[in-house]
């Protein structure tokens, strides 16, 4: 083998790395999230503003960038969780629908965390969430909480209930 041709192998992405660069830079692009209004200090101790309730309807999943996190608002409330398979450790990706999915072996999560397919039967870390009345929504990476434990709305943003029907 010429030392030319020795150097260009060395150089070659394996296989898993060119796909977790793919599926990073497929997620940028599909989220269109304008970053400027992420990873602003709101004051609290490893909490990081990510962005404004406003910016998150009732039933979307958004991947961030900075932090690295999913982001998922139901009528529930708001909850951050790991981007990391439970399964094997890999990076997760957002499909074009919303579904969290793994992209090296096919597991998939719904908007809660919970495995909905694949080999993965984990759900996903959920990290520490709080948004304040005016809406900011800020989370703590290294502070993770339980499943199921959503970031309250502020009453402004809950959804209405329904008057009952005489």
């Amino acid at each position: 083998m010429l030392a030319s041709e020795k150097d260009a192998n060395e150089q070659r992405m394996s296989r898993r790395d060119c796909l977790t660069w793919l599926a990073s830079a497929s997620a940028l692009a599909l989220a269109g999230l304008n970053t400027s209004v992420w990873a602003e200090d709101d004051g609290a101790a490893g909490a990081v503003k990510i962005a404004d309730l406003i910016r998150f309807p009732s039933g979307t999943v958004k991947l961030l960038a900075s932090p690295k996190c999913f982001v998922s608002r139901t009528a529930k409330g708001v909850a951050c969780m790991s981007t990391i398979c439970t399964h094997r450790k890999s990076d997760l990706d957002l499909s074009k629908d919303g579904e969290i999915y793994c992209p090296v072996h096919g597991s998939t999560f719904d908007g809660e965390g919970n495995s909905s397919g694949g080999p993965a039967n984990r759900p996903l870390t959920w990290y520490a969430t709080t948004i304040s009345d005016a809406g900011a929504i800020s989370v703590d990476t290294a502070s993770t909480v339980k499943q199921g434990q959503w970031a309250e709305l502020p009453a402004w943003a809950k959804p209405k209930e329904k008057a009952e029907k005489k």
